[in-house]
């Protein structure tokens, strides 16, 4: 259990200016590893990974996305069908 909130707390410590200012390859490059780590142990923590979903526009989520999205689990749906419907919202669609 302490293993995936290390690996959900790295994910979210991209969520600064610093990596924000970054090149796209690099932040994604430099994160590799912790989403490879994810992809391993993932379908048992769907519920955590999922919860990064909450803020759109974070480098954390766009991980997370890309986890479930590799994971291939019914169970990640409802996160991402939420997601969905919050983006949906907020680009006014």
């Amino acid at each position: 259990m302490e293993e995936i909130d290390s690996l959900i707390s790295d994910l979210t410590a991209f969520d600064v200016k610093k990596y924000y200012d970054m090149d796209f390859d690099d932040v994604v490059k430099i994160a590799e590893p912790i989403i490879t780590k994810l992809n391993e142990i993932g379908r048992g923590h769907i519920d955590k990974i999922g919860s990064l979903l909450n803020k759109e526009e974070t480098w954390s989520c766009y991980f997370a996305i890309k986890i479930l999205r590799s994971l291939k689990d019914r169970r990640a749906l409802p996160y991402l069908i939420d997601f969905l419907k919050r983006l949906r919202e907020i680009l006014d669609l």
